[in-house]
């Protein structure tokens, strides 16, 4: 199943909101459900986003319609992007590489993963 994830950042009526998030997250989960969406992992990070999210779901539709769903409340401002899980080492990819501008090598080292959040990203140059 594809995988996404969601890098939200909290607006100001959000984290003046914050002790709300928690109720927030729970109607996220029923929303995502409602919506054929699968919340996988939910991370607090630093830097430039406030949570990561990863999703599983059948097509980006309906990932496109679970964050502009969140996004309309005013809390937070979403992006968006398609992941895939590597799956073989640098040097497994190496060897498989194609010639250039041929992608196949690529297909072949990112293939999404059923089940798994996790993320190793190898050169493949």
């Amino acid at each position: 199943m594809p995988m996404f994830m969601c890098l939200l950042n909290w607006t100001e009526q959000g984290i003046r909101s914050v002790k709300e998030a928690p109720k927030r997250a729970k109607a996220a989960q029923e929303l995502a459900k409602k919506v054929g969406v699968e919340i996988k992992e939910v991370y607090l990070t630093s830097g430039d986003s406030d949570l990561l999210v990863i999703l599983d779901t059948p097509n980006g539709d309906n990932v496109a319609k679970f964050a502009l769903a969140i996004s309309s409340q005013g809390n937070v401002r979403t992006r968006t992007a398609r992941i895939w899980i590597a799956r073989h080492s640098a040097s497994e990819a190496a060897r498989e590489r194609a010639s250039p501008g041929n992608p196949s090598a690529l297909r072949k080292a990112f293939r999404a993963e059923d089940g798994c959040a996790h993320q190793r990203v190898h050169a493949l140059v």
